[in-house]
């Protein structure tokens, strides 16, 4: 895994500029959707983005350090300061303000205390990057190789960015579903398809069209007519009746 994020084929470049920099204002670990993503190998060539925690006391010398990369810093929406570099996106964050320690969710402070805070369970790795140390939520690789996505935690700034997230891993991943992510896609999905517009919104329509949502939410609705629990896997040559 850390073979291939370094390799000049991948994210040499960029990774190694921002590293570089963040470095001196504290250790350092990359953490979520691109580790899990170079898991499956062979990785998405282009991931959306890379989470990035520092660990310091001071926030603001994190800024200033990143400012001296760009003079445009943004914030995304759980707080990380959004950074573009060689056409690569980076989310950085120090470590105390990740948004579930931040708003005081889950107690610890520690890059292994991280792989408990994110929405998936396929999210729950993290790389410290000077220790070259993993740290991974239990049973992760037997999850990933079984392809069960399931929620890890579930309050999160962006329900429905995490919702669409799962029908993208649920079509390009062939993920299935665990419980708890399937009784939360059920009622996104019931909301989603209740409302005037007869398609799903556009920002949805890069993951599943319309007509595929529609399809994913009756095999939802099948599933739970048959039984209460259990994985949900989803077939694409499922049609809606």
């Amino acid at each position: 895994m850390k073979r291939v994020l370094f390799s000049r084929a991948y994210a040499a470049g960029p990774v190694s500029a921002l590293l570089e920099t963040v470095t001196q204002v504290g250790p350092v670990a990359i953490f979520g959707g691109l580790l899990r993503d170079l898991c499956f190998f062979p990785p998405s060539p282009t991931p959306s983005d890379i989470d990035i925690v520092v660990a310091t006391d001071s926030s603001t010398h994190l800024v200033n350090s990143l400012s001296r990369l760009t003079p445009n810093l943004n914030l995304n929406r759980y707080g990380g300061h959004r950074i573009a570099l060689q056409g690569w996106t980076f989310d950085v964050w120090a470590l105390d303000q990740t948004w579930a320690f931040k708003n005081s969710l889950l107690a610890g402070r520690t890059f292994g205390d991280l792989v408990k805070t994110t929405f998936f369970n396929w999210d729950g790795i993290v790389f410290e990057v000077a220790a070259e140390t993993f740290h991974y939520l239990p049973n992760y690789f037997q999850c990933l190789n079984e392809r069960i996505l399931e929620i890890n935690l579930e309050p999160n700034a962006n329900p429905p960015g995490n919702a669409a997230r799962a029908l993208r891993l649920l079509k390009s991943r062939q993920a299935r579903w665990g419980p708890k992510l399937t009784s939360y896609m059920h009622k996104f999905l019931s909301n989603v398809l209740e409302e005037e517009s007869p398609s799903i919104p556009s920002k949805y329509e890069a993951y599943l069209t319309g007509s595929e949502a529609r399809s994913v939410f009756h095999a939802l609705e099948r599933h739970f007519s048959t039984r209460a629990r259990g994985i949900f896997a989803y077939s694409s040559t499922e049609t809606a009746p």
